[in-house]
């Protein structure tokens, strides 16, 4: 069925392999259509399955869905554009140009945390850039994905866009030969996709997570970190690939901090939350040890502040409601914790110490005095680095994610008579190339 289905696509992409703006833009619409005409439906579907806020769902993901549809209705003609290139000294008299054309077909793997945003931004990115898509959702989450399912497939050709029977696992899909594979997730399966794409040699893209840090400095705003921080902890009860992960903070703000968190948790205590389905809560048990200083009930789950870490959670993304809390004396205590997150959460009001962690460290983005909110903005590239993903999404940094540059270069009358062979006056060759360089 997979090889069936993809061929498909492949012979569907051959014949319509340039689409037109007008082409692509068509699509978008129709997909916006489909969104906002059921906008109940598939907010109660995720209430369903994630037991999420409706504010949160619209919040999160529709709202961010929207922007993204908009940004590329009025920019997509541009991005779209041949862009000129300038000439060199070899070719003064030619024409060059290169634009951004489609791969091909390219399959998507979304999670379970964010169903609808993390398929339909990268589904946005690629109708935009061309290409056909295989969709492949977690089964982790059925409402919404029996919804997306019917609409998507009901909708579109399925040729052009498809997506898979979700009550089914499809961990085949991957070793098919795709022209791109965008996936997001955890760590462990996209060494596994990467393992399987490379078989083909097929360019990837890696939405991982990792341990998102917090540095809290002695000049920072405690009331305001303090505020931010549980929102974005709280978020998706605490399901969310950008969440703060663990907290390192001045040693003389420690107890400011757990008390200001006494003060300001009673604001998540009202709506209903709970994790997505009973494995993730025993992980998240399994994960506490000790050393745990608060837990806070609220309604659904519980957030567990704790002394540092346990063997558990030292290397483990906190894909739960635990926070691990580190005292530091020295900022370059810090350091030594900033592995490769997917975001960097800085609390100080002071610049130079901004600049110093931001230039010490590697991160896919950095917030100051903030959480979470910088992935909402799609004029900024969103991913990671290393161990938590790379590539870059969002806004126009999908669309060069999933298309490539090609070069063009057209000959005019001259041609340089110095590059062809016999090269009989080699040392006067030599000059003249050497004098050329002195003005490119």
């Amino acid at each position: 069925m997979h090889t069936e289905i993809v061929n498909k696509q492949r012979n569907y992409f051959k014949e319509n392999s340039h689409s037109t703006l007008s082409f692509r833009l068509e699509q978008l619409q129709k997909l916006k259509k489909i969104i906002n005409q059921n906008e109940e439906d598939i907010c109660q579907a995720i209430l369903k399955d994630l037991n999420r806020p409706i504010q949160e769902t619209y919040l999160s993901e529709l709202h961010i869905i929207y922007g993204e549809i908009k940004y590329f209705q009025r920019n997509l003609k541009k991005l779209m554009k041949k862009k000129k290139a300038y000439y060199n000294i070899n070719t003064l008299f030619d024409k060059m140009y290169y634009t951004n054309d489609p791969k091909g077909t390219t399959l998507i793997i979304s999670p379970w945390n964010y169903p609808l945003y993390l398929s339909i931004v990268p589904l946005i990115a690629n109708i935009c850039s061309g290409n056909t898509t295989i969709l492949n959702l977690s089964p982790r989450t059925p409402k919404i994905n029996k919804l997306l399912y019917k609409l998507i497939n009901q909708a579109f050709d399925s040729n052009y866009i498809f997506v898979l029977d979700p009550s089914n696992t499809h961990y085949e899909i991957t070793k098919q030969n795709f022209d791109h594979i965008f996936f997001t997730g955890s760590q462990e399966v996209g060494k596994i996709i990467m393992e399987s794409a490379s078989k083909h040699l097929t360019p990837v893209t890696l939405e991982l997570g990792g341990k998102s840090p917090v540095v809290i400095t002695k000049n920072a705003n405690i009331k305001k970190a303090v505020k931010t921080i549980l929102w974005g902890k709280i978020l998706n009860s605490s399901q969310t690939c950008v969440a703060p992960d663990f907290v390192l903070i001045d040693e003389n703000l420690y107890d400011l901090f757990i008390e200001e968190i006494d003060y300001q948790i009673n604001g998540y205590k009202k709506e209903s939350r709970s994790l997505v389905d009973q494995k993730h809560q025993d992980i998240t048990n399994q994960l506490l040890g000790e050393n745990t200083i608060k837990s806070y009930q609220l309604n659904g789950i519980e957030l567990h502040l704790t002394d540092g870490f346990t063997s558990y959670t030292v290397d483990q993304e906190l894909f739960c409601p635990i926070l691990p809390i580190i005292k530091f004396k020295n900022i370059n205590e810090t350091l030594t914790y900033i592995k490769y997150p997917l975001a960097l959460y800085i609390f100080t009001q002071n610049i130079k110490e901004q600049n110093y962690i931001i230039q010490n460290t590697l991160s896919g983005g950095v917030m100051i005095n903030g959480t979470v909110k910088h992935l909402s903005n799609n004029k900024l590239p969103f991913g990671g680095i290393k161990t938590s993903g790379f590539g870059r999404y969002h806004g126009k940094f999908g669309f060069e994610e999933l298309t490539y540059k090609r070069s063009v270069l057209k000959t005019n009358f001259f041609d340089p008579f110095f590059i062809y062979p016999p090269y009989i006056k080699q040392k006067k060759l030599m000059k003249l190339l050497k004098f050329i360089n002195l003005f490119e």
